[in-house]
């Protein structure tokens, strides 16, 4: 039976490789288990649970607990793959800072069957690209392709990954060096990226949101190699993780070929997961950080609930409030900044994606560090006017659609549509939810807009941040 899946499979592949790489991959052809290779099989077939299909996309469940999710376009050649696991940043513990990002450069360096850096040689020869990323909830990787034929390289090399990792010291050290020079470049040329993160700290007093993902220092220096061992062992497993495949292969034949890459690799018991829950702020308070710029920011930042933790519809008025304040040149601080002319710039910013709670931030900046206080007066009134005085109907009826408009845009591109797809699967939410969302857009009243305004932007809920130069 194995020596039919590999005739298959070589088949069906091979064909786009050079020599070199066609050894590597039938090196990892005998990971796979041994089952018949069908385009026709369906889910039931291998085992697994199947989601509704009126939704843009489709997702499986193997049996490991590997969720299979599918975006199907027909009419594109190229492919792309990316694989997901649920933890980043935010599961670091204490003296661990930089684990997640420093293991996601380590996971392309040497496994049980290809030697340091092959996988990028692999995807490099095979006219592909790829990349990986740490974020607060998520590391991912991904590789695209020219053609779908690419996407059993990535199979591949992603159960061997999932599985197979081999780390050494020497790689380590060397990896470490490399994220010192990503850590110095973000850094060096300007002073905003570290007074920013000095402001997040002291956001996030009681929340993991307060460490950068690229690690703080002192615990980069003391990172080692059974650290790396244990964060991953730790986290990742087919239980914690997804794929999410673009191609115009059916969904029948992606989540065929999880099962014979992956189905084989065994779930495990997850730590439970950091909640990225804020401490209540209760009583207002206010940062000062010096830099040396010529830039002054002023920040009021109101501790809010996301997709994760609150109420669809309280973030629907979130998303209108924020789309109000800051979209498009007729937007209520655009037009502050053009008529006051105390301030340079001003914007608003929430993001309701993320795992816990988030801040919901009105910022202003001013070249003149003597117009701050003026402009820090200008924000507030602007905050007290949506707690007194309805939005006007008309206006709100072209945010909606403006705001509408822009999340519906997600569905009609294959990357887009991923990006949301990810969004949301990262915090358990369904299209169901995005829909309720949509729907609970076009269905917000001026009325309960002032009532979210009332709840939440209140002085006690807030933490003002000042961002000031040391030059004047």
């Amino acid at each position: 039976m194995f020596h039919s899946i590999l005739k298959v499979i070589k088949t069906y592949t091979l064909a786009i490789m050079p020599t070199n790489a066609r050894t590597v991959y039938t090196m990892l052809i005998w990971l796979t288990p041994p089952i018949a290779y069908s385009q026709e099989s369906t889910h039931q077939s291998i085992g697994v649970k199947a989601s509704n299909i009126s939704q843009p996309y489709q997702l499986s469940t193997l049996k490991n607990g590997l969720q299979v999710i599918t975006i199907h376009t027909p009419h594109m050649m190229n492919s792309k793959f990316n694989v997901y696991y649920h933890t980043g940043s935010l599961d670091e513990q204490y003296g661990e800072t930089g684990l997640a990002h420093v293991l996601e450069h380590m996971m392309f360096k040497t496994s049980k069957h290809l030697k340091e850096d092959e996988i990028i040689e692999i995807v490099n020869k095979n006219g592909g690209q790829q990349n990986a990323m740490t974020f607060y909830n998520y590391t991912g990787y991904y590789q695209t392709w020219p053609d779908a034929r690419g996407l059993d390289l990535s199979f591949a090399m992603e159960s061997e990954r999932m599985k197979n990792m081999r780390f050494s010291e020497k790689e380590l050290e060397k990896e470490i060096k490399v994220v010192f020079e990503e850590k110095n470049m973000r850094f060096r040329n300007s002073p905003l990226p570290e007074a920013f993160q000095q402001h997040q700290t002291s956001l996030y007093k009681a929340s993991n949101y307060k460490n950068p993902i690229i690690g703080w220092t002192h615990d980069l220096n003391t990172l080692t190699l059974d650290d790396v061992y244990s964060w991953y062992e730790r986290w990742y497993h087919p239980n914690n993780a997804f794929i999410i495949v673009q191609s115009n292969l059916s969904h029948e034949t992606i989540v065929n070929k999880a099962q014979q890459f992956f189905g084989k690799i065994k779930s495990n018991k997850i730590p439970v997961h950091h909640k990225g829950l804020a401490e209540d702020i209760n009583n207002y308070r206010s940062v000062t950080v010096h830099m040396e710029s010529d830039l002054n920011f002023i920040m009021l930042d109101y501790l809010v609930p996301t997709l994760d933790t609150g109420e669809i519809k309280e973030i629907a008025a979130l998303q209108i409030i924020k789309t109000y304040l800051s979209s498009g040149e007729s937007s209520r601080l655009s037009q502050y900044v053009r008529n006051k002319q105390n301030a340079t710039s001003a914007n608003a910013m929430y993001s309701p994606y993320l795992r816990g709670q988030q801040y919901f931030e009105i910022y202003g900046v001013s070249l003149d560090s003597n117009k701050i206080p003026q402009v820090k007066t200008d924000l507030l009134n602007i905050i007290e006017t949506l707690k007194t005085a309805p939005i006007p109907k008309q206006e709100l009826t072209k945010i909606k659609n403006m705001l509408k408009a822009s999340l519906i845009f997600h569905q009609d591109d294959p990357s887009n549509l991923t990006s949301l797809i990810v969004q949301l699967h990262l915090i358990n939410k369904t299209w169901d939810d995005w829909e309720q969302l949509i729907n609970d857009i076009k269905n917000i009243t001026p009325t309960y807009i002032m009532s979210i305004a009332k709840k939440y932007f209140s002085k006690k809920n807030r933490v003002d941040g000042l961002l000031t130069n040391t030059n004047k």
